[in-house]
């Protein structure tokens, strides 16, 4: 099936935070810094008595300006985002998040398009990346 990409919406907001934590699990664990899958799983964590209140705050964050995002679907299942946001002096790309199984395939790329497009030209565009995220360098 073709992957497709289009603008995300308040509903999607759960399944961006799955594949934000499938790939940070998948990416993130690094011995040399101390940093543990464990670690990572307990970031993610919510209690139940906040869960409610995290997932009404994403579905905000997807739908409130200065932030855009994008999703890339496979079928129905959200493979991928990109969520960016306007600031006074440069355009930030927040986040930008591929399921590991479809990594390498073009995905990422086609959601950067997409907010490199919004964005426009005239301020510079930053884009974060872990120091030993080599893949994504």
């Amino acid at each position: 099936m073709a992957i497709v990409i289009h603008e995300a919406t308040p509903d999607h907001a759960e399944a961006i935070r799955e594949v934000q934590r499938h790939t940070w699990i998948a990416t993130y664990p690094n011995a040399e810094y101390g940093i543990t899958k464990a670690d990572i799983e307990a970031w993610f964590y919510e209690t139940p008595e906040k869960a409610p209140i995290r997932r009404e705050q994403r579905r905000q964050s997807v739908a409130t300006a200065p932030f855009h995002a994008w999703i890339a679907m496979d079928g129905e299942t959200v493979v991928g985002f990109c969520m960016v946001k306007q600031e006074q002096q440069e355009h930030l790309v927040q986040a930008l998040y591929v399921l590991p199984e479809y990594q390498g395939q073009g995905v990422g790329k086609r959601l950067l398009q997409a907010a490199l497009q919004w964005f426009g030209a005239g301020k510079e565009i930053v884009l974060n990346v872990a120091s030993y995220n080599e893949k994504a360098m």
